[in-house]
């Protein structure tokens, strides 16, 4: 029986370790990829591309919030922001979300903002402008404005470039997907 026991556990080990070792790879690549939001694999939640010591944006909320911004500038008739912007705003969200505030933002907030404030209720309108349902409109949208302007108001900043810059030396950012560089002077991604 110990035999067979300590068997299964070089298996599994050895099986861990395979794992490990692709997924550093793969994490790798797409990290020194030029290009990494083209990834096929960068929709999947399991790669960090930018971290604090509060935690890491991953490669696929990345994803999401360029596939957002898209769409609404294509709604729009604008040009699709380029990734290095789309980095930036969630990891300003990153910076906002884990900043302390002493009344801070919740979804109802976020959903009487959306009706209220935005009169924006159809549903079918809100998904054409931005690929995303109601929840997820107030979930990734309505509510990162609202905590992002409790921050501003609470620590008394007169714009958003200086809150951002305020956070920025708040919290170190290390981004590591290779093209880009975190500028901790005004809180923004920056291409090297």
């Amino acid at each position: 029986m110990g035999r067979l026991n300590v068997r299964l556990l070089q298996l599994f080990g050895g099986g861990a370790g395979l794992f490990m070792l692709v997924w550093g790879s793969i994490w790798l690549l797409l990290l020194t990829s030029a290009t990494p939001l083209e990834s096929p694999l960068a929709d999947w939640p399991l790669f960090p591309i930018a971290c604090s010591t509060r935690g890491c944006v991953t490669s696929a909320r990345w994803q999401q919030q360029q596939s957002i911004q898209a769409q609404f500038a294509h709604t729009a008739g604008e040009q699709a922001p380029l990734p290095a912007a789309s980095l930036t705003t969630v990891v300003r969200q990153h910076l906002v979300h884990h900043a302390s505030v002493r009344v801070p933002a919740t979804m109802g907030d976020a959903r009487r903002y959306r009706e209220e404030v935005l009169q924006a209720k159809d549903p079918e309108q809100i998904e054409r402008a931005t690929g995303l349902t109601i929840p997820q409109y107030d979930k990734l949208v309505v509510l990162p404005l609202l905590q992002q302007e409790a921050v501003r108001l609470e620590r008394s900043a007169d714009n958003y470039e200086i809150l951002f810059a305020d956070l920025a030396k708040d919290r170190p950012i290390v981004i590591l997907a290779w093209p880009y560089r975190w500028d901790g002077e005004t809180g923004s991604v920056a291409v090297r």
